[in-house]
């Protein structure tokens, strides 16, 4: 289990976006997409965002992951 203090050079380096979930585990930084127009079935104006998320494990493993 990690700390937010734990993950502020990350966001740091985020320029502060990013939340550590509640497991302790995992961190993820959410981004709005302004470059994307959406729309489905008629309906536009749909919100797209990306994320990256980082994971340190008990076992001192770690992972990063994004979309």
């Amino acid at each position: 289990m990690t700390s937010p203090a734990d993950w502020q050079p990350v966001a740091g380096q985020l320029d502060g976006a990013g939340q550590l979930g509640a497991d302790g585990i995992v961190y993820r930084a959410t981004f709005p997409r302004s470059d994307l127009n959406l729309s489905s079935y008629g309906v536009s104006g749909l919100v797209q965002a990306s994320y990256a998320a980082f994971a340190r494990y008990p076992t001192a493993a770690s992972c990063s992951w994004a979309t």
